[in-house]
């Protein structure tokens, strides 16, 4: 991308990728919240571009407010907006996922072999 790197995101900004700061970052809070609010709506969403509109608003929501959806770039240590088409795909993806609670807390089945020893 031909924007400039950032050495800090800004606490408004969202954090793209994996790791704890994605998590813990004021700016990915908001973005978890707004995409809350907007989940029912999206998955009850029959057309597709209704759905698409959704994301095109709630991106534009964080743009407006300032964020930057921010990459980080370990050749350069330095943090890249993604750019919006990138941006819709995360949110759109935040969007279609499960909350994470169901994630994790589900017992996995027993294995077929330890039901019954015969």
């Amino acid at each position: 991308s031909t924007s400039l790197g950032i050495a800090t995101p800004a606490p408004v900004d969202v954090i793209c990728g994996r790791g704890k700061m994605t998590s813990s970052h004021p700016g990915n809070r908001r973005f978890r919240e707004l995409v809350l609010e907007k989940k029912q709506a999206y998955q009850r969403a029959r057309r597709r571009d209704e759905k698409t509109q959704i994301t095109f608003e709630l991106v534009q929501t964080l743009r407006e407010g300032g964020s930057k959806f921010l990459l980080f770039d370990t050749k350069t240590g330095l943090w890249y907006d993604v750019g919006d088409e990138y941006a819709r795909e995360k949110v759109s993806h935040s969007l279609r996922s499960r909350p994470n609670e169901h994630r994790r807390t589900k017992p996995k089945p027993p294995r077929k072999s330890s039901l019954k020893k015969n």
